[in-house]
């Protein structure tokens, strides 16, 4: 009859977690600030029922996106590749 059964099993491995997140160069705004516009997160005492702490390539590009309008919200903009202020 022309049939055949396929059986699939994928074992993805251990999910990536965030340690550290560093901000470099902010001297205006505090990490605190920063830190309550992101969604992620470093791995905490909540962190197992929230799960901000997985690693998430979107969720990065999200994050990134927030801090970015963070900025030009407060008045700084896109020059050379950095945010500058006016």
């Amino acid at each position: 009859r022309n049939r055949v059964a396929i059986k699939i099993d994928i074992s993805e491995g251990v999910i990536a977690r965030i340690k550290k997140i560093n901000f470099v160069g902010n001297h205006t705004i505090s990490d605190e600030e920063l830190f309550d516009e992101m969604k992620s997160s470093t791995t905490g005492w909540f962190s197992f029922i929230t799960e901000n702490d997985k690693y998430s390539r979107p969720q990065l590009a999200a994050d990134v996106e927030a801090l970015r309008s963070y900025y030009f919200d407060r008045g700084f903009s896109k020059k050379s590749g950095l945010l500058h202020r006016y």
